[in-house]
């Protein structure tokens, strides 16, 4: 029980190890140092016991896979259909930028202040501007 809390670290070791014990163990040659080897680490626990297992157990589920006659992928559907709404919307978007531009959406003078018209209003006369920058009594 105390080993299933076990640090991360600890756990990727034991799976890597694992994953090479059962590469060298299902290689045709294998020596009789490898096979002692192999058994001194199962022996250390539960655990190293459960991990070879876990790791032999996904490669026979691998191999019972048929992967020449596997079923086409779906196709996605709807694909099509937005990218055919976004260039709609994309058209739409550049026409009425350049609809805008070409002045065909014109407001009328009275309505807006123009850009001349801000910079051409005068200065107040030179006598009003003692009163505004003096400090003390006159």
């Amino acid at each position: 029980m105390a080993e299933t809390h076990r640090h991360r670290f600890e756990q990727d070791q034991l799976r890597r190890e694992a994953g090479e014990w059962f590469v060298i163990m299902n290689d045709e040659n294998v020596s009789e140092d490898d096979k002692s080897e192999f058994k001194r680490w199962l022996a250390r626990g539960a655990l190293h016991r459960a991990t070879y297992n876990r790791i032999a157990s996904i490669d026979s589920a691998g191999k019972r896979v048929d992967w020449e006659n596997l079923p086409p992928p779906k196709p996605v559907r709807g694909t099509a259909k937005r990218i055919w709404i976004a260039a709609i919307g994309c058209v739409a978007l550049i026409g009425f930028v350049a609809w805008r531009r070409s002045s065909g959406w014109k407001q009328r003078k009275s309505h807006r202040t123009s850009r001349t018209h801000l910079w051409n209003i005068q200065r107040p006369p030179a006598k009003y501007a003692k009163f505004r920058f003096q400090m003390g009594p006159a």
